[in-house]
């Protein structure tokens, strides 16, 4: 069996549907603007709008504390049997149908949980083990590489942010639902557009932080090629700020661009909607092939033209031609082609960006996770 997040599909009331839901989160919520957070804190605050949801966490950002109606602190660290007596006890007491973790770090409880008798379904947003792979000894990723095998062929069901990770390990029993990543549009729709140059002086975004699979020197490298032709980089940084004041020193962009660090969510729509072009620069390497671009979906949704390459499943949601600029990652050529095409053609980058507005509600947190509901209900027949 196979589900895809998104599509047209309406969504489905879920009067008889509403289920009992421990959700399970291991990982650390430190920056709360990265990928995972992001990913983690949505899809718990939307099904717990439709379900019964117990939240059994190592950390609690405030907003997920102050719209719970169910906590259960763990202690943090790896203190893995006061995790298991924990959740034993909350098991008993909450009697879920179906316990939901998130990403590699919950498969160890899930599998438990698994023996204890509860359905269970983990949710993948990358391939954990590529991302050690450069910090750990071989041995040790196949280690992890067999563990999550293992732990994996007990679930009842996963999701998983590309069919990348899906096509990587065994199908679970009640098989994959491919989540890509979500919008809030209802939030991005509340705010109003932030400008940071003239109506006349094209503005290019980057949203993210600066590690080596972002892909931010490839951008900036582009970006100092088309020095001749106006436009404003509106650089949001999530992380290492001085790193990214170096790099475009490096590159001589500073008097073009406008730089903002750690801004709140709201900010951070704010000043996409402003923007005309937004671009994700990643790379093709075994981080991003499997883990799907979480800023993509707001990108599409908050009317700038989008400039992507082509890895994971880009492909899926972004279409050259009709709702922005799809590219070959690492060629340089041809990220300065399509930003020159964007810059000097307004009327066909509108276009473009128009066509993604009107697709962003099948991105939406709302839609997806009712589908995910429905995905659920399926687990536990």
């Amino acid at each position: 069996m196979g589900w895809e997040g998104g599509g047209e599909n309406c969504r489905l009331p879920f009067l008889f549907l509403s289920m009992r839901i421990l959700f399970l989160y291991t990982g650390s919520l430190k920056n709360p603007q990265r990928g995972t957070p992001i990913r983690a804190s949505n899809l718990y605050r939307y099904l717990r709008m439709e379900h019964e949801t117990h939240l059994l966490s190592s950390e609690f950002p405030e907003q997920w504390s102050g719209e719970a109606t169910r906590l259960s602190r763990v202690i943090p660290g790896f203190n893995w049997l006061f995790r298991v007596w924990t959740m034993r006890r909350v098991l008993r007491s909450f009697r879920p149908d179906i316990v939901y973790g998130q990403t590699h770090m919950s498969l160890f409880l899930l599998k438990v949980a698994s023996i204890w008798g509860y359905r269970t379904c983990v949710d993948l947003h990358s391939c954990w083990e590529e991302e050690v792979v450069s910090t750990q000894p071989s041995w040790k990723v196949t280690m992890y590489r067999a563990l999550h095998f293992y732990c994996l062929r007990s679930m009842d069901g996963a999701t998983v942010a590309s069919r990348a990770i899906r096509d990587r390990y065994p199908t679970p029993a009640g098989g994959w639902f491919v989540l890509h990543g979500g919008i809030d549009l209802s939030l991005l729709q509340s705010i109003d557009p932030e400008r940071v140059a003239p109506s006349s002086v094209p503005v290019i975004a980057y949203c993210g932080n600066i590690r080596f699979y972002q892909g931010v020197e490839y951008l900036l490298g582009a970006l100092e090629h088309l020095l001749d032709i106006p436009w404003c980089f509106l650089f949001i940084c999530s992380s290492d700020e001085e790193r990214a004041r170096s790099l475009l020193r490096k590159h001589q962009l500073e008097d073009r661009t406008i730089f903002f660090s750690s801004l709140a969510q709201e900010r951070v729509f704010a000043l996409l909607k402003g923007a005309d072009i937004a671009v994700v620069p990643r790379p093709d390497i075994p981080i991003t092939h499997f883990a799907f671009p979480s800023k993509l979906p707001e990108y599409l949704a908050s009317g700038s033209v989008v400039i992507c390459t082509d890895v994971s499943d880009a492909s899926s949601i972004v279409h050259d031609g009709t709702n922005g600029w799809l590219i070959r990652p690492g060629d340089e050529k041809d990220l300065i082609r399509a930003l020159e095409d964007a810059l000097t053609h307004p009327e066909e980058r509108r276009k473009r960006a128009a066509q993604a507005t009107k697709e962003s509600p099948n991105y939406n947190w709302s839609h997806l996770v009712a589908q995910l509901g429905l995905y659920f209900h399926t687990l536990t027949i």
